[in-house]
């Protein structure tokens, strides 16, 4: 990533290096990227996304799932408890192990991970994350009426939905209630995204950060039921979009290549990402039974829309029944508008996202704004005994209302916008120090960081 513009620090080029940040409503030091170490690719992918995007590498968490319980290769799906076994028990265990249990509010799946769970009926991975590794009742499933605590509406065709929320905001509000949202980047099994596609996606959409693409966003109205399930949400999404000075389009026509993308909603048995133009950051979905059910070749899968250009996609895992509370409800284009990551703007717009599987690039941010990061510090240096960091704050926003955390080697440590270092706590050796602001967005909290090396060395 490129330096940020703008960075104090007097410390010198040998001791330390400074970590220019992506824009994030959701921040990096709050996921959890899951990989499974039986799998090169899954690794490569989920160190690659951590690099990128500027999550501490104590955020990787390591699972070892047998292949004899899960081939990556030739199959999709675990039984629930394998996924209670070698998935949740882990994760689990791996974040207490390393400290950060109660700073993360997502978990990113790498490649080489199982879409599906065989409940009865069937649910996603991601489902049975999000209700922190225990099942829900099966008509509710299988009827959609299972009700996420993130969906902020709207419920019906004369409803409204609620202002979008980063899921900061959200944890302040649900505290232990608070499901665990989970996205997976890419699924590179059978019938999946080849590998090189699904990071060639991922490289894709990180540069798409706080861009404002200026597509348009384009609901395709098709005489399959599949559309009319959701066509009711059409209208009132794209006055939305518009009251954000956003294009938005609804037609019975198939958009021109010629048309620039910015998000993409139809209902269709398949669909042709291949022909359209479109624009990194675009959330793009065509509500099918079968978008995320690899063992099954009908039916365009919801990794196709990366391979084409799309940041993020979701299908079901198995067949849903047209009902419009398992898939992304026209509104997400609003979060995304307001600044929301793109799995920020997935779980508010879900009302019942068990047999879902969101793909792509969970805090890829094309319309937050990009607050200024910067770090004061006088130390020189190997450093010993206490060091002073400070957060220095633009003149033209002194009165913003700012939060600031301090991060050491990736795990809480401070907040307020000074921060007193004992480096006798440290190990004597390399460290990382992270300044994180947050600043409010209209009813988003939007935030940016900053993150030195340093060297400790006590008597």
């Amino acid at each position: 990533m490129a330096c940020l513009a703008g960075l104090k620090i007097s410390l010198t080029a040998a001791m330390f290096f400074a970590a220019a940040a992506s824009v994030f409503a959701l921040g990096p030091h709050e996921v959890a990227v899951i990989v499974n170490e039986r799998s090169v690719e899954s690794v490569l992918m989920g160190r690659s996304y951590c690099s990128l995007r500027g999550i501490p590498e104590c955020n990787l968490i390591r699972l070892d799932i047998p292949r004899e319980v899960y081939d990556p290769a030739s199959e999709v799906s675990v039984s629930p408890e394998e996924f209670t076994k070698y998935i949740w028990e882990p994760i689990a265990a791996g974040l207490k192990k390393n400290g950060i249990h109660g700073q993360v509010l997502a978990y990113v799946f790498s490649c080489a991970f199982p879409a599906r769970v065989d409940t009865q009926p069937a649910i996603s991975l991601t489902g049975a994350v999000f209700l922190r590794g225990k099942f829900a009742d099966p008509s509710e499933v299988q009827n959609g009426t299972a009700s996420s605590p993130l969906f902020s509406g709207p419920f019906d065709k004369d409803g409204e939905a609620e202002d979008s929320a980063s899921f900061d905001r959200k944890r302040a509000e649900l505290m232990f209630s608070m499901p665990m949202p989970a996205m997976m980047l890419a699924f590179t099994g059978i019938n999946g995204v080849p590998f090189d596609a699904a990071m060639a996606s991922l490289t894709r959409s990180a540069g798409a950060d706080a861009t404002f693409p200026s597509g348009t966003f384009y609901f395709h109205i098709t005489d399959d039921v599949r559309t009319e399930c959701r066509v009711w949400q059409f209208e009132k999404a794209a006055e939305l979009i518009r009251q954000y000075g956003a294009k938005a389009e609804i037609s019975t026509n198939a958009p021109s290549d010629r048309l620039p993308i910015a998000g993409y909603m139809t209902g269709s048995r398949t669909a042709s990402p291949g022909q359209m133009n479109i624009l990194p950051g675009a959330f793009c979905d065509n509500l099918t039974s079968f978008g995320a059910a690899f063992d099954r070749r009908e039916h365009t899968k919801a990794t196709e829309w990366l391979k084409y250009g799309a940041a993020a996609s979701a299908g079901t895992v198995t067949e849903p029944y047209a009902l419009w509370t398992k898939f992304p409800n026209a509104v997400i284009f609003k979060h995304m508008l307001s600044g929301c990551t793109a799995i920020e703007s997935i779980y508010q717009s879900v009302k019942c996202p068990l047999q879902l599987l969101p793909v792509g690039d969970p805090l890829c941010a094309p319309w937050a704004p990009r607050p200024e990061v910067s770090i004061v510090s006088e130390a020189e240096g190997k450093l010993s005994g206490t060091a002073e960091f400070s957060a220095a704050v633009p003149t033209e926003e002194k009165n913003a209302r700012r939060l600031y955390t301090w991060l050491v080697d990736g795990k809480q440590a401070a907040s307020g916008g000074n921060f007193r270092l004992d480096t006798r706590e440290l190990p004597d050796g390399y460290h990382t120090v992270r300044l994180i602001v947050r600043q409010n967005h209209g009813t988003v909290r939007i935030q940016n960081y900053s993150e030195i090396r340093i060297t400790t060395a006590n008597p």
